[in-house]
């Protein structure tokens, strides 16, 4: 131990050396967008989704969200919808029910949960939510309940 110590320090005075300066700068911006007026949306599926007519397109419903933002021109605003997945679908949302998810979608592609897409902040997005379910399950009867959170990153 005190052998390594010793040519540790010999390398070290005996070796010559450089320094260079680095500096660091940034401009610091600040998003301004607004999702919903601040306020929940909720979409209810109402009391009479069948489980046997479950098919990931009977029973979908907008999703009601408005997002208002002032960017930077060329700037890029990257969206989430982050939450809990179901057990086997990437893109449907856990209910707390074996078997049944909800998929949010978008231009008739699902969005993969807690994974980042672009916003395109020409048109306002319009997202829809449908009950799936696993191929080949059987659902039981019971209310449900799923949660997200839409997050904006600025890129």
């Amino acid at each position: 131990m005190k052998t390594a110590i010793l040519i540790l320090s010999l390398f070290i005075y005996c070796c010559n050396s450089h320094a260079v300066k680095i500096n660091f700068s940034a401009t610091l911006i600040s998003i301004n967008c607004v999702i919903n007026n601040d306020k929940p949306a909720d979409v209810d599926f109402g009391d009479a989704v069948g489980v046997n007519h479950i098919d990931g397109v009977r029973y979908q419903q907008r999703v009601p969200i408005s997002i208002v933002c002032r960017t930077p021109p060329g700037k890029q605003l990257e969206l989430a919808f982050l939450g809990i997945t179901s057990n086997f679908d990437a893109s449907a949302l856990f209910t707390g029910i074996d078997d049944l998810g909800i998929r949010i979608m978008q231009n008739n592609q699902p969005i993969i949960i807690n994974q980042r897409f672009t916003l395109d902040d020409v048109t306002q997005p319009i997202f829809y939510a449908v009950p799936i379910k696993r191929a080949g399950s059987a659902l039981k009867s019971g209310r449900f309940k799923a949660l997200a959170t839409l997050v904006i990153k600025y890129e």
